[in-house]
């Protein structure tokens, strides 16, 4: 699998539109989150019903902006542990840079070729990623 996506590798990416996201075995995905937003957990119902998840092998890593950079489980459990390098400062930075504020989530997708892709998101089911396909 890909190494973990660093924080420094998202902050040049901009907003991508995009409805419809295509996740082979082999990608990293980075979900900037809240464990209480409703788009956060639809778009984690949307990785599980792809079987986008862990026990299929494949890497989700889940972080709540709003405890620090908290990495949680997919059924949004604290696990007791920080992103590499996750700041609230950081955070700012990219709500600001990415002129969305704090929408959330924010999605992004590292390949086997260590390309980082997004930042795709999802905004009250209106706009953003409406759809998860596993490509095996």
């Amino acid at each position: 699998m890909p190494a973990s996506i660093k924080l420094s590798e998202i902050l040049k990416l901009k907003i991508d539109p995009s409805e419809v996201l295509d996740l082979y075995r082999t990608d990293s995905v980075l979900v900037l989150m809240q464990p209480s937003c409703p788009d956060s957990i639809k778009f984690r119902d949307m990785l599980s019903n792809a079987k986008f998840t862990k026990e299929n092998g494949c890497d989700v890593k889940f972080v709540n902006v709003r405890s620090g950079g908290e990495m949680m489980s997919s059924s949004f459990v604290g696990q007791g542990r920080k992103y590499p390098n996750f700041t609230p400062e950081f955070y700012n930075v990219l709500s600001n840079d990415d002129h969305v504020g704090t929408i959330l989530p924010k999605i992004y997708i590292k390949s086997l070729g260590g390309i980082v892709q997004g930042c795709y998101y999802r905004n009250h089911g209106k706009s953003g990623i409406n759809k998860v396909n596993f490509i095996q």
